[in-house]
């Protein structure tokens, strides 16, 4: 006995009958297991459309042919939140870590790029470290509203600030 309501079940049976199909047929299309011949699917499609489509009837494709291995939906790990920080003592990395904020979600506060805000709490000896600019840095001792959260870092926390 199939799943279906048993109400679905009887027009489904019904209009395959009506319509000169078997009915175990009409549930094969219906269910993507076999293809309707084409003048079948035109006549339903004729008959329904837009409701009914001719991609409607497409079947499923085969594992057993595929040329790229893809991945299921439900089996993607979670997503991560970015690279792993370096500077964790930094003030503005701790700060961040505490209000569960992305360097992508204060570089687009900020109006700068992640790249750029991140080479502001780089390493002393890294080549890729930038001072700050005054005014990020004012606007950050204030606080920056970052969706709900006001992020804030104290000025003291930079040791270079450019003007």
């Amino acid at each position: 006995m199939r799943p279906e309501h048993p109400l679905v079940v009887a027009l489904v049976e019904n209009f395959a009958r009506a319509s000169g199909l078997e009915p175990t047929d009409l549930w094969a299309y219906l269910d993507r297991r076999k293809a309707p011949p084409p003048d079948v699917r035109a006549a339903f499609v004729d008959a329904f459309f837009p409701l009914v489509r001719p991609d409607h009837f497409l079947l499923p494709s085969s594992q057993q042919n595929d040329t790229l291995d893809t991945m299921d939906a439900t089996s993607i790990a979670e997503p991560r939140r970015g690279r792993p920080l370096q500077q964790r003592n930094h003030p503005f990395v701790v700060a961040m870590i505490k209000d569960g904020l992305t360097v992508a979600e204060i570089a687009g506060a900020l109006k700068r790029a992640p790249s750029t805000v991140k080479s502001w709490y780089k390493a002393d000896d890294d080549v890729g470290r930038r001072p700050i600019p005054r005014d990020v840095s004012k606007a950050l001792a204030k606080g920056v509203k970052i969706g709900s959260k006001l992020f804030r870092v104290p000025a003291s926390a930079w040791a270079r600030i450019a003007d």
